[in-house]
C-alpha cells in the first residue's frame, strides 16, 4: 500500500525525492511515506467489510527556506485533501480522511531543513485475497 501512495504522489511533481519509511536527510525537497499502525479495527456486522484501512503519515522534507516549504506543503495538502474513488496502483481507495485542518509544522532537522507531515487514514476496497 505504501508503495502505491508514494508512486501516486510522484505523479503530482511536488517534490523531487519519493521514499518509503525513511528519507535521505542530504536531500532537499523529498516526500516520504510512512505506515501509522495508531488504529482502530474497522468491523461490519458480520465481520464481513468490503473495505480496510491503514494509518499513513506523509513527510515533507522541504528546503532551508520557510516560505517556499510551507507552500510546497500546503500545496500538496490541497492534492490529497479530496481523494476519494481513486485507483492508486492496484489499490482501490474509497477515501482518504486527514488527521488535521492543514499540514503539521515539525520545524527543521539537524540541517536546518524544513519539515511538515500530513497524516490521515486511507479507506481502501478490500481483494478477495484479503477476505479469506
Amino acid at each position: 500500500m505504501l508503495a502505491e501512495i508514494r508512486d501516486y504522489l510522484k505523479t503530482l511533481n511536488i517534490a523531487n525525492y519519493y521514499t518509503i519509511g525513511k528519507i535521505d536527510n542530504a536531500k532537499e525537497q523529498a516526500i516520504g511515506v510512512y505506515g501509522d499502525g495508531n488504529l482502530g479495527r474497522v468491523e461490519a456486522f458480520g465481520r464481513n467489510s468490503s473495505y480496510d484501512i491503514t494509518g499513513i503519515r506523509i513527510l515533507y522534507h522541504g528546503t532551508k527556506n520557510l516560505k517556499d516549504t510551507e507552500q510546497v506543503a500546503r500545496s500538496l495538502y490541497e492534492s490529497l485533501r479530496y481523494i476519494t474513488d481513486t485507483d492508486m496502483g492496484n489499490i482501490h481507495i474509497q477515501y482518504l480522511d486527514l488527521n488535521y485542518s492543514e499540514p503539521v509544522f515539525l520545524g527543521t532537522d539537524s540541517n536546518g531543513v524544513y519539515e511538515y507531515v500530513i497524516s490521515g487514514v486511507v479507506y481502501y476496497r478490500r481483494t478477495e485475497s484479503e477476505d479469506n
